[in-house]
């Protein structure tokens, strides 16, 4: 078993401005100068377990998984929206039943024209991806990711195609996650898989290398 028997997150979301981040373990080096983090609030932030955002690209929209009540499962992938940047954010709202199962759906990461959003699931380690035709249609169900990016079945142990936290890139040609598939350099390694178009199937995926990942666990990247 991965994160699901041996990890558990409490993250406050902050606001802050990055280039390419990677959260990695056993490395101290700080080479990004950061503003200073602004907590998001109580609307955001409540007393359950809350983890893994993506904003949209436009700021608009920032979608969480949690624990809060009102959901479907053991997590549950929600949004909260604001009018303009300075705005406010509004009540978060799941995502419903057709996204959301009775099992562990989060780490969702928004593509830059809004009608993608890819997520992970701890049941299986299999990624998924939900589509809309337009930002105000509802999200379809979580479609799996296969082979070559992911795995056929279940995904649980250590060396399998598993696959996790995803990060689309902004013109939907790249899909960083991370796996501790074979080929790696540590415990979790970051990967990429590409692709010519956004109709095009992902091609195999390709470790990033020892100048990110190390012996250690690299993990959840998030590219600008």
């Amino acid at each position: 078993m991965k994160r699901q028997s041996s990890y558990s997150m409490k993250m406050v979301c902050l606001v802050s401005a990055a280039a390419i981040m990677v959260a990695t373990a056993g490395r101290g080096r700080a080479e990004i100068i950061m503003s200073e983090p602004t907590n998001l609030g109580p609307v955001i932030n409540d007393a359950t377990d809350m983890q893994e955002c993506d904003f949209s690209h436009d700021g608009l929209e920032l979608y969480f998984s949690s624990l809060r009540p009102g959901g479907y499962g053991r997590k549950d992938i929600w949004v909260a929206k604001r009018e303009t940047v300075n705005s406010a954010w509004q009540e978060p709202v799941n995502l419903g039943p057709v996204v959301n199962s009775a099992g562990a759906e989060l780490e969702p990461s928004i593509s830059g024209d809004g009608l993608q959003l890819y997520l992970g699931c701890w049941d299986d380690y299999i990624l998924r991806v939900c589509t809309r035709p337009s930002k105000d249609a509802p999200w379809s169900a979580p479609v799996k990711i296969g082979p070559p990016l992911g795995a056929v079945d279940t995904a649980i142990e250590v060396g399998s195609d598993d696959a996790w936290t995803p990060e689309i890139s902004a013109d939907g040609l790249c899909l960083y996650f991370t796996s501790t598939r074979l080929g790696g350099y540590g415990g979790y390694d970051i990967w990429v898989a590409t692709r010519a178009t956004k109709n095009d199937p992902w091609d195999a995926p390709a470790n990033l290398g020892p100048n990110v990942n190390t012996g250690a666990d690299d993990w959840s990247p998030s590219i600008s």
